[in-house]
């Protein structure tokens, strides 16, 4: 399966960059590059969560525009030729706005289990930064914003509501990530 998941995730990035690379040249005509890209990713990620539970349509706004430009950061690094630094930069904005959205997650619902969440998902991802980005992991930030985008409509999944759920897949999918880093082990590094 993972190696399923690994072709799908490059043959989208690659298609993503055949599409968008004539995008990615223009903003670097204009002087942006990768890492400005990804340092707007970054307002707008927090402005997300600033908005989160406060004003719906300012945080689907701010988060739609942090996942544009998370997706053209990408688009202009493969342009320009990607740095180690650029990388490391992108991985820590997109891991910080998934640890922020459970924080608020559990301060807005008053539910300790959304930090849990996010403390494992912080070590999935701190596991997965000092192996060098060769173990396997699951990432959620877009999952996150997504059925945070849905949060007011009054249904539930399966027994728990929304916000529930995205803390839920977060935290599942953070064990799930750690489990298979351990049965991996650190050997094949």
């Amino acid at each position: 399966m993972a190696k399923f998941e690994n072709r799908t995730i490059l043959r989208f990035r690659e298609y993503k960059s055949a599409r968008l690379s004539g995008v990615g040249r223009m903003f670097l005509r204009v002087g942006i590059s990768a890492n400005m890209m990804t340092l707007l990713s970054l307002i707008f990620g927090v402005g997300a969560v600033y908005y989160l539970f406060a004003s719906y349509w300012l945080f689907v706004l701010f988060a739609l525009l942090h996942l544009c430009a998370d997706a053209f950061d990408g688009v202009i690094a493969r342009v320009a030729g990607a740095t180690l630094f650029g990388k490391k930069f992108d991985f820590a904005v997109d891991q910080l706005i998934v640890i922020l959205v459970m924080v608020k997650l559990g301060w807005f619902l008053q539910d300790y289990y959304a930090y849990v969440a996010a403390g494992l998902y912080f070590v999935a991802n701190l596991v997965y930064y000092i192996a060098d980005f060769k173990l396997p992991i699951l990432f959620t930030r877009t999952v996150t914003l997504i059925l945070m985008g849905v949060w007011f409509l009054p249904i539930k999944i399966i027994i728990f509501t929304i916000p529930e759920a995205t803390y839920i897949t977060t935290g599942v999918a953070s064990v799930y990530s750690l489990a298979r880093q351990l049965g991996v082990g650190w050997e094949k590094l």
